[in-house]
């Protein structure tokens, strides 16, 4: 069926979704045969139709349901007006599979969302593109339930109790979005709930303003891509709790808490982040595990990185300075290892109080105003003891180091303990290392083999660069190219997970520098996250480089079912060839 068009036809906003062929049919325009229901025109189109609405008459009153592949389309998305009036659960619900929906506003649905999902938009299929709306005033703004390989981009999504609420939902794409004023709980929610885990969404160059947090993934939450967003002026910017998610190049600026990861055992990355002028605390692991906290800037904080009552971590390769309080506050952990940091300009560098087994190493520790070091005993922590710390560079601070327990302050000889710019002895035999040792303040420790020049070491390749097509087809190879310099001018190996559980293991080794290609093809339809490293004849790993791919689908809707099963079922595909 063909509906005749307003005659205002020309003078519409172009949808930016490219839509599919079909009939078009008109909802809230002046000319003949318009319908005056979304509902209704929604009801009359077949799959592969697109429905156009007017912004004439809105805001219209309804609560949609889109059971069939279909475009919806609005004529502006700030004119364009449902609303749920404050009644259902749903103002607009998709069930249906390959459903395109662009140029609304999507408002004021009612009900409370715990513990379920009710939403301005309600979302249960797969391969739903939701981009140019207006969603705002709802209890959640945008809510998944058993819905993957959807592409949530572009959206305003505002003044709601939850931004986006997910639900057993997963391999997700949630792009260039602005989620304000979500302040009430959350902006992005992920956690398993009482359906199922979040798995393997990605969450790139949106920005998060004004919420309580921002994005919070708890248990379930897991493998979740989240990079190049923008934090501001949120209470909590990324909160991990029982999850294990992969955060990179982000920008976190004026929240109260940037990263925060509690009881977490999953191996959270969190790499090349910039985190600045946060109003309390940079980086808070509390009570977590495996967390690997990399080449991340972390500026202008009370606490640049603060680790209570957490055990096997790594923080290395970062820059923390000009924090007020502490660079590394360390309380109550054992058996982490901070490598390769720069601890410039705080007031204290590191501490450590009640804290044990805790490696520090290669670290340059400088212009900090009160101490470099503090190794403290505490009533209620205990004794500091059986650390390790070499290799650092102690320049310009008020007071290098002070330790009252017991720890070691050299990695023995020859390989020497630290430098420090107020040693005055002297290296009567020429290997580098001073004769007299030098005294730790606080208690008997000193370094007995203390460096006369300052320490540089072996250091790590730099982070790989990946290039490459960002978007294909499924079983078509794409040829990607990897590039790592080793300051140190060693062979480098490459490391490279695809994303779609497949990895390269390490392939290698190659000269610094030099480019090196690898072929990979995905056999579904989705939102892949390419992440390579690579490593020095040494051993010494670089961070992750990190690449996103986009693999559409290459067929019109009406086929999406029997493409699902030929994705469920691959070796039936081969049987039909023959």
């Amino acid at each position: 069926m063909s509906i005749t068009p307003s005659v205002a036809i020309n003078n519409i906003q172009k949808p930016l979704l490219t839509i599919s062929s079909g009939n078009t049919l008109y909802v809230g325009g002046t000319g003949p045969n318009n319908y005056t229901s979304i509902q209704d025109a929604i009801d009359d189109a077949n799959p592969g139709d697109t429905v156009f609405v007017f912004g004439h008459i809105s805001p219209y009153y309804e609560n949609l349901i889109v059971n069939k592949s279909i475009n919806l389309i609005g004529e502006n998305k700030t004119t364009t007006i449902i609303s749920g009036n404050e009644e259902g659960e749903y103002v607009v619900c998709i069930f249906a599979n390959g459903v395109k929906m662009s140029g609304f506003t999507i408002s004021d649905s009612g009900g409370v969302s715990l513990p379920y999902v009710v939403a301005g938009l309600y979302i249960n299929s797969r391969f739903t593109t939701i981009t140019d709306n207006i969603i705002k005033n709802n209890d959640a703004g945008v809510g998944l339930k058993y819905a993957s390989t959807n592409n949530i981009s572009g959206n305003d999504i505002f003044d709601n109790f939850f931004g986006m609420k997910l639900e057993s939902s997963s391999q997700n794409l949630i792009k260039g979005n602005n989620f304000t004023n979500n302040n009430r709980w959350y902006s992005i929610y992920l956690s398993a709930g009482f359906s199922g885990p979040n798995l393997d969404n990605t969450i790139i160059e949106n920005t998060f303003k004004s919420s309580n947090y921002a994005i919070y993934c708890g248990y379930g939450g897991n493998n979740n891509f989240i990079s190049r967003n923008y934090f501001l002026s949120n209470n909590n910017g990324v909160f991990l709790q029982g999850s294990k998610n992969f955060i990179s190049d982000n920008i976190f600026e004026e929240n109260c808490v940037a990263i925060k990861s509690e009881d977490s055992d999953e191996d959270n990355m969190i790499v090349n982040n910039v985190i600045v002028n946060n109003t309390q605390v940079g980086i808070y692991i509390l009570r977590s595990s495996k967390t690997t906290i990399s080449n991340n800037i972390i500026t202008n904080h009370v606490e640049g990185i603060l680790l209570f009552g957490s055990s096997n971590n790594e923080v290395t390769r970062n820059i923390i300075s000009n924090n007020t309080a502490f660079g590394i506050n360390v309380r109550f952990c054992s058996w982490n290892s901070f490598f390769y940091n720069s601890i410039l300009n705080n007031s204290n560098g590191i501490l450590l109080l009640g804290s044990d087994n805790n490696t520090i190493a290669a670290n340059n520790i400088v212009g900090n105003t009160n101490i470099g070091i503090s190794i403290n005993y505490s009533s209620s922590y205990g004794y500091s003891n059986d650390s390790l710390i070499y290799h650092n560079n102690f320049i310009n601070n008020n007071q290098n180091a002070f330790d009252e327990c017991n720890n070691s302050w050299d990695d023995g000889y020859p390989s020497g303990g630290n430098y420090w710019d107020d040693y005055n002895g002297t290296d009567n035999d020429g290997d580098g290392i001073g004769d007299i040792p030098y005294p730790i303040s606080g208690g008997d420790n000193q370094d007995r083999y203390p460096l006369m020049e300052i320490w540089s070491g072996n250091q790590p390749p730099d982070r790989p660069s990946i290039d490459g097509p960002t978007s294909g087809k499924v079983r078509t190879s794409y040829d990607y190219t990897f590039v790592s310099t080793d300051p140190d001018g060693t062979l480098v190996s490459y490391y490279i997970d695809w994303g779609d559980k497949t990895n390269s293991g390490w392939v290698g080794p190659y000269s610094s520098g030099v480019a090196v290609i690898q072929t990979h093809k995905w056999s579904n339809r989705g939102t892949y996250n390419i992440k390579a490293k690579s490593k020095d004849i040494n051993g010494e790993e670089s961070d992750w480089g990190t690449l996103t791919v986009t693999i559409p689908r290459t067929r019109v809707s009406s086929y999406l079912w029997y493409e699902w099963f030929l994705e469920r079922f691959p070796l039936l595909e081969k049987l039909l060839k023959l």
